[in-house]
């Protein structure tokens, strides 16, 4: 089960993890040179994760359609937690910022 900051297929570049709670992770980032989000499964122990690739974990494109809503959810996630990550949160408001601007 890899954790979402050892994920990192050739097609993505800039990935910023936003969410990993060690069995779903979301990651901003580019996939051949356009900004989104990307989700996956991590797995269990003896297990890659969904997607992959043979042995080789992939991150799943979000559809831009979903971005938005998605954000918003995390943000309230980690707001929500009693161990708030001002970088993470951060992080979100600023994919927040980005995927508004460029829809």
């Amino acid at each position: 089960m890899p954790s979402a900051i050892n994920v990192k297929p050739n097609k993505w570049t800039n990935i910023q993890v936003l969410f990993d709670n060690g069995e779903y992770s979301v990651v901003m980032g580019d996939f051949e040179g356009t900004l989104c989000l990307g989700e996956r499964w991590n797995g269990s122990e003896n297990e890659v994760g969904y997607p992959n690739q043979g042995n080789n974990p992939l991150w799943h494109v979000i559809h831009e359609f979903f971005s938005i809503p998605i954000l918003h959810k995390l943000l309230d996630l980690h707001l929500r937690t009693n161990t708030i990550d001002d970088e993470k949160i951060n992080l979100i408001l600023l994919a927040l910022r980005e995927f508004q601007e460029s829809n």
